[in-house]
């Protein structure tokens, strides 16, 4: 790949073999080169420059320093690492962007409120983590105190971007797991154990069926066990109708059988305290 300009020191514009132009990412890679050759090995990232992703991340290079870049690729390197999984590569713009806007605001004294914050922490403690400790390198870096609002936020464009790289989808599956666990809550009148197994499993199982509903997919309308589950479950299955009723109201989406019976399984380990 020939370099055709540099953007800063960690972000290039590249011609390839076929002559269409790349940006590409990677710490220090306009140094990487000879006679205008990248050395491939040190690229992290690619885009297209015809990708509307790829004109803000232009924009963004002019506009904001260099040391914002290298921060936001460290904590993608960080989350990347502890989750075990790659990220979409929305979040090297959306983080270095936001990374940018919180010590500008922070030093303007404009924090904003969270109103999703405790969900975010209690919905996804794994990526919270992962932001308090990106939070303690921006901090390091600019001297500066980051309040929990915005941690919950750097929590979220991981989530974001583990998820599909919609923001707005991903804080609407956020709100629809939380109205589903009051409703449990409610339903049965027992303080849930949130350090539990059936908890946290309960909990990975939501991410997985919000996603659905929002996205208007399902499992199949039949299941053998349903049936079984409906019988010997009722105190469950009645908290599964109300969440069903919720949920085709809200979203105009039908619950299939196939969804109704692992959802009443997940809530009955939580009437059972079962762990395995």
């Amino acid at each position: 790949m020939k370099l055709k300009k540099v953007l800063n020191n960690n972000v290039v514009i590249v011609d390839n073999e076929k002559n269409q132009e790349l940006i590409l990412i990677g710490r220090g890679i306009s140094f990487r080169h000879k006679d205008g050759i990248i050395d491939e090995t040190c690229i992290e990232r690619t885009f297209m420059l015809a990708d509307p992703k790829s004109k803000h991340l232009i924009e963004l290079a002019k506009e904001i320093p260099e040391r914002y870049f290298t921060i936001a690729e460290e904590i993608i390197m960080l989350a990347q690492k502890e989750l075990n999984q790659e990220l979409s590569d929305a979040i090297y713009i959306s983080l270095t962007d936001h990374i940018y806007f919180i010590q500008e605001r922070i030093k303007k004294n404009l924090i904003s409120h969270n109103p999703l914050k405790w969900e975010i922490k209690r919905y996804y403690p794994r990526e919270y983590k992962i932001s308090e400790k990106a939070a303690k390198i921006i901090e390091t870096e600019f001297q500066f105190e980051i309040p929990d609002d915005e941690i919950a936020v750097l929590a979220l464009h991981i989530v974001n971007c583990k998820i599909n790289g919609d923001m707005r989808e991903s804080i609407q599956i956020i709100e629809l797991i939380s109205n589903i666990v009051q409703i449990i809550k409610y339903s049965l009148r027992v303080e849930l154990n949130e350090e539990s197994v059936s908890y946290q499993r309960l909990l990975t199982h939501l991410n997985f069926f919000v996603q659905r509903v929002i996205a208007q997919k399902q499992y199949e309308n039949h299941n053998p066990l349903f049936s079984v589950v409906k019988e010997n479950y009722q105190k469950a299955y009645r908290c599964v109708e109300l969440v069903r009723e919720f949920i085709g109201k809200k979203y105009d989406y039908n619950v299939s059988e196939d969804e109704l019976t692992y959802l009443t399984i997940h809530i009955q380990r939580l009437l059972t305290k079962e762990i395995d």
